[in-house]
This record gives structure tokens, C-alpha cells and sequence, in this order.
């Protein structure tokens, strides 16, 4: 009789240590879901910055072309002070243009690194799965 007690009060015990282990996959599981959906987050965060960082490389082409046109004018009308303001303008427009062209491949590195970590995220958690349910 002892012995039918304590293997019913083993069975008990045992099956709360089981539903505990499955509670503590559920946390995991929605941990990771999080997880994913900040990388996705930031993933399209960066995308925005690299789209608003290509227009601004855009305005700075259009205002350079601009400036060199009226350039030519003014050494073709001889205003030369005029001149050295648009030369001036002109490189002030491609140090920005440059300082925009090395935050475009910062944002580039950062959106690469960002997909790898969600493409490990993603395997992770499918793997994680497969492995939960072999057991």
C-alpha cells in the first residue's frame, strides 16, 4: 500500500514538474516573438533613414548642377566675387554630399547586419520548436 502511495505521489510531482517546464517554454516563445518583432522594428527603421538619407544625396546633385550652371554664367559675365561664393557653395554642397554617402553605407552595414540577425532569430526559433517537439 506504501509503495501505491508513494508511486502515485512520484506520478503527482512528476506531472507538475512537467506543466512547469511547458510554462517556462511559453515564456521563451513569446520572448522570442518579441525579439523578432524589434529586429523587424529596426530593420524598418533603418530602411526610412537610408530612403531620407538617398533624397537628401539627391537635393544636394540638384543643388550642385545649379550651382555650376550659375557658375558658368558668372565667369562668362565676369563677376568673379560672385563666382568664388558659388565655388564656395559648391564645395560646401559635396562635403555634405560625401558626409551623406558615408552615413548611406553606415545605414547599408547596419540594415545587413539587422537581416542576418533576424534571418538567426527566425532559425533559432523554428529550430528551438523542432526541438521542443522531438522530445
Amino acid at each position: 500500500m506504501k509503495t501505491m502511495i508513494g508511486l502515485a505521489l512520484m506520478g503527482v510531482l512528476g506531472a507538475g514538474s512537467l506543466m512547469a517546464q511547458d510554462r517556462d517554454g511559453w515564456r521563451d516563445r513569446q520572448n522570442d516573438g518579441q525579439e523578432i518583432r524589434s529586429e523587424q522594428r529596426d530593420l524598418r527603421n533603418d530602411y526610412g533613414q537610408r530612403g531620407a538619407l538617398k533624397q537628401d544625396m539627391r537635393r544636394d546633385e540638384r543643388d550642385i548642377a545649379r550651382d555650376r550652371a550659375q557658375l558658368r554664367q558668372e565667369y562668362r559675365e565676369g563677376d568673379w566675387r560672385a563666382a568664388q561664393r558659388l565655388q564656395n557653395d559648391i564645395a560646401r554642397d559635396r562635403r555634405d554630399m560625401r558626409q551623406d554617402q558615408n552615413r548611406l553605407l553606415g545605414e547599408n552595414r547596419d540594415i545587413r547586419h539587422d537581416r542576418r540577425e533576424l534571418r538567426g532569430e527566425r532559425r533559432e526559433l523554428r529550430n528551438g520548436y523542432r526541438e521542443r517537439w522531438e522530445r
